[in-house]
């Protein structure tokens, strides 16, 4: 089981993550705090109001996953652009999800991917390429 300790370093690499977008020319508060399907919101590099889920994963995959629930809940929220980025040793992802395909399957995987600590189930997922990614950044948490 995770503990408090480790959903606050979470809210902590979230935070920092939106200092560093910022930086980028984003303009985003995170939102974090309470729970919801998006991490931040605020205007996106084209100054359109947005809203950002962050996904930090242990593991840097080819493809990047994103579950359908998720995708789902995302689309739910009344607000013009929709994000959803993907963070790993390797960079983070940002994929706008107004310009994926969807395309689902079936995995098994475990119930929260940043925690090891997880027993496994079976989730419907969207396998997102790389290359199909808005942005890019090299941050590496």
């Amino acid at each position: 089981m995770h503990t408090a300790n480790s959903i606050e370093k979470i809210h902590l690499l979230e935070q920092q993550l939106v200092f560093l977008l910022n930086l980028d020319g984003w303009k985003l508060q995170w939102t974090g705090e309470d729970y919801s399907h998006y991490d931040a919101m605020g205007l996106d590099l084209n100054g359109q109001k947005c809203i950002i889920e962050f996904k930090f994963r242990r593991e840097a995959y080819i493809d990047k996953m994103l579950e359908v629930y998720k995708y789902q809940a995302l689309l739910d929220v009344d607000i013009a652009k929709k994000y959803y980025a993907v963070i790993d040793f390797k960079g983070c992802w940002v994929f706008d999800l107004d310009s994926i395909e969807y395309t689902s399957q079936t995995i098994n995987s475990p119930r929260q991917s940043i925690f090891s600590d997880t027993n496994k189930v079976e989730k419907e997922v969207m396998m997102l390429e790389k290359s199909s990614a808005v942005k890019r950044y090299l941050y590496k948490f």
